[in-house]
């Protein structure tokens, strides 16, 4: 039997929200200057918290992505992942028609989803009781929420999914994306991870692991290299941020980069020194984003642990 035929994939639109900034230019204009997206945290009051840091979204404006009266039924992670979505597909230069709805999907990964909401209602029954809950409570908080609303307003009717595997999900929601288009079962994708978790119980349950940095002193500093051959942060750093790409057969003819083979091998490939092949679009900004967008490309293991 003659094996099937793969297509080459690639992407041909980003979308960012993150610590740096709003969008791919913002955000590469930031750390090509060096910046941190870390700092003092605002969300709420941190002089009980040994952790007092974190990498928070800034001047975003939901209200520039989705209407007023949205955004009230919204966690801040999906006004993140619906913002950066939209930028993706501004980038992309696409609009979803009837005929390509069906064979264009939406794939998210989530670690935690809505904890803001969470501790909200929370508050909420307790001083007022059980009546006073939204009905729209449980569709704020869901992860699987993230794709549904990017397919409602984008019109994208393929393949929909929610991929919630903790730090790693968005990585893995690429590569099942990558893995739909090059084997056919959709013919475009969008895909990315979001997440707002910089909440008084997330920090706190972080801190009980000992899990997040306490230098507070110096934010920007505050996740360092402490090995010269790996990857190696000063335990974790508290993050908002969405990034959204969308990927593509090469039916079409700009993109921003071929994809690697396959997102579950991304550690034997950065290990063994494999060159990364790239569209003829490659230059060393949009590689630079890319990486930060999905995390495509995860260094080798540490050699020794850390303190």
């Amino acid at each position: 039997m003659q094996p099937k035929q793969q297509r080459r994939v690639v992407v041909t639109g980003i979308g960012l929200v993150s610590p740096l900034g709003i969008g791919i230019e913002e955000n590469w204009s930031n750390l090509i200057q060096g910046k941190s997206g870390i700092g003092p945290i605002t969300h709420f009051d941190t002089s009980a918290f040994a952790t007092k840091i974190a990498g928070e979204v800034k001047n975003f404006h939901g209200e520039d992505f989705v209407s007023k009266k949205e955004l009230r039924k919204m966690d801040p992670f999906l006004q993140y992942g619906l913002a950066a979505c939209q930028l993706a597909m501004q980038d992309a230069g696409l609009e979803i028609t009837p005929e390509l709805s069906e064979r264009f999907g939406v794939i998210t990964g989530c670690g935690l989803g809505g904890l803001n909401t969470i501790e909200h209602y929370h508050k909420v029954l307790l001083e007022s009781g059980p009546k006073k809950i939204s009905p729209f409570f449980i569709p704020m908080l869901i992860g699987n929420m993230a794709p549904g609303l990017m397919s409602i307003y984008h019109h994208a009717k393929g393949p929909n999914l929610s991929v919630q595997t903790a730090c790693a999900a968005g990585t893995h929601a690429f590569g099942l994306a990558f893995h739909m288009v090059r084997d056919g079962v959709a013919d475009a994708m969008i895909t990315g991870g979001v997440e707002a978790t910089i909440t008084p119980v997330c920090v706190a349950g972080f801190n009980a692991m000992r899990a997040l940095s306490t230098r507070n002193e110096e934010p920007e500093r505050a996740s360092r290299l402490t090995c010269t051959i790996s990857w190696l942060a000063s335990r974790m750093i508290a993050l908002c941020s969405a990034g959204c790409d969308r990927m593509v057969s090469t039916r079409e003819l700009i993109c921003w980069r071929q994809v690697v083979p396959s997102a579950w091998t991304r550690s034997r490939i950065a290990s063994s020194g494999a060159p990364m092949t790239a569209s003829r679009c490659l230059s060393a900004p949009t590689y630079i984003v890319r990486i930060l967008a999905t995390l495509m490309i995860v260094p080798p293991r540490p050699t020794r642990s850390w303190k």
